[in-house]
């Protein structure tokens, strides 16, 4: 079991170390982090705080001392290192200039919650929300089109991935903001263990197999919608 762990967090470390080095990368995890409390993770442990970043580079430093993940408040500060547990809450209260707004939607029915979040969606967007975010995933053998050095080829999302692991440089076919397709810089990706299902449509003889939280857009004649039919 110490062999075990002792290559996991090796593993990790690993990972971490060439992600993490990544200008871009540091870049889209500092501006992001304007505001926010900061908080790095030692594999098995939380740094001090209150912590945020003074410069890009300060995240590949914390990394190079053992930091494995960072994480971040919902709330933005005006400056979060007056952030104080000795503080009342009306104390606290004070320095909080806005917050992020999560919501797990969990339902043993997908269809359930798929209505659930087109509701909680509309309901943001009436009230002027337009930043709105939703997560979804598909399994590791799902063919996508890459692009490496101006050569297109169809590769599956775990091949992607093992690619991307070795420093190299693969764009995606995507929609931009304009709805055409283009190939797109991967930045990030995720790998975690969930619930397969298969998704069969009458054009293909091969299913496209995705978790639960993956939404399919269906376009009819009158208008496009997102749809979930499944089969475990």
């Amino acid at each position: 079991m110490v062999e075990e762990a002792n290559f996991k967090e090796n593993r990790v470390r690993g990972i971490t170390h060439l992600y993490y080095s990544k200008p871009e990368v540091q870049k889209a995890l500092f501006e992001f982090s304007q505001n926010r409390e900061i908080s790095p993770r030692y594999f098995e442990g939380f740094g001090k705080r209150p912590d945020t970043f003074q410069y890009p580079g300060d995240i590949y430093e914390m990394v190079k001392k053992g930091a494995t993940s960072f994480h971040c408040s919902e709330e933005l500060w005006n400056d979060p290192m007056d952030i104080s547990i000795d503080a009342s809450q009306k104390q606290n209260n004070e320095l909080r200039i806005g917050w992020d707004f999560l919501i797990d939607i969990d339902s043993r029915y997908i269809d359930y919650s798929k209505i659930m979040a087109e509701l909680i969606i509309n309901m943001l967007k009436f009230h002027g929300v337009k930043n709105v975010g939703i997560k979804f995933s598909v399994s590791g053998d799902a063919p996508i089109l890459v692009e490496e050095n101006k050569e297109i080829s169809l590769i599956s999302i775990r091949e992607a991935i093992s690619l991307l692991k070795k420093r190299k440089n693969l764009k995606v076919l995507s929609l931009d903001k304009n709805r055409k397709l283009v190939y797109s810089k991967i930045y990030n990706f995720l790998e975690h263990k969930d619930s397969l299902y298969e998704i069969k449509h009458s054009m293909s003889t091969l299913p496209l197999k995705a978790t639960g939280h993956h939404s399919v857009l269906l376009k009819t004649k009158s208008f496009n919608k997102q749809k979930f039919k499944s089969n475990k």
